[in-house]
């Protein structure tokens, strides 16, 4: 037999080498969610939850954010209709993944962000606009807290303002990336 032929199983094999079976498993679990979450949801047409998923899949997953693929536009808009919904659900299922949000394509068209090498890029800019925003807030915060001549507190924020830029600060600190 010729060198240059190989056998059914040593191409299975050398295909699915590097995939683990956990990579596997969390995989059916991720689509098991997405079907349950999409099924269940409710309005008038009481399949509508079941046509939304006959007409959309999950095509990746990567930083907390699930990509999903639908086959026409008036899908991908009733699925962003119930995308909080979606979110809850399955983050109640696969709290593990830390799903934050879901982007929606047309089938056959890309997703719009970059995974190549100006993401990186695309990255620094958007830290560099966070912290000039950061900024401008505290600059409007310090002047707030110069005119408020009935604060009994002097230098001391609003607790509102407190709060957001504790949440600003946190979200900040606590981005991951990959």
């Amino acid at each position: 037999m010729n060198d240059e032929f190989k056998s059914i199983s040593q191409l299975i094999n050398s295909t699915f080498s590097n995939i683990s079976v956990q990579d596997i498993e969390n995989a059916n679990e991720t689509f098991n969610a997405w079907k349950k979450t999409v099924c269940s949801i409710k309005s008038s047409n009481p399949n509508e939850g079941n046509n939304l998923y006959d007409h959309s899949r999950i095509v990746d997953i990567k930083n907390g954010i699930i990509m999903v693929e639908s086959d026409h536009p008036g899908w991908i808009q009733k699925l962003q209709f119930y995308k909080d919904y979606i979110v809850k659900g399955l983050q109640m299922q696969l709290p593990q993944m830390e799903i934050r949000n879901i982007v929606f394509k047309l089938a056959g068209s890309s997703f719009m962000f970059d995974h190549g090498q100006n993401s990186e890029k695309s990255k620094e800019e958007a830290m560099k606009k966070m912290e000039q925003n950061l900024e401008e807030q505290s600059k409007i915060s310090q002047k707030y807290m110069k005119n408020d001549q009935n604060s009994e507190k002097k230098g001391k924020l609003p607790p509102e303002l407190e709060q957001i830029f504790e949440n600003m600060s946190k979200n900040m600190l606590t981005k991951k990336e990959n």
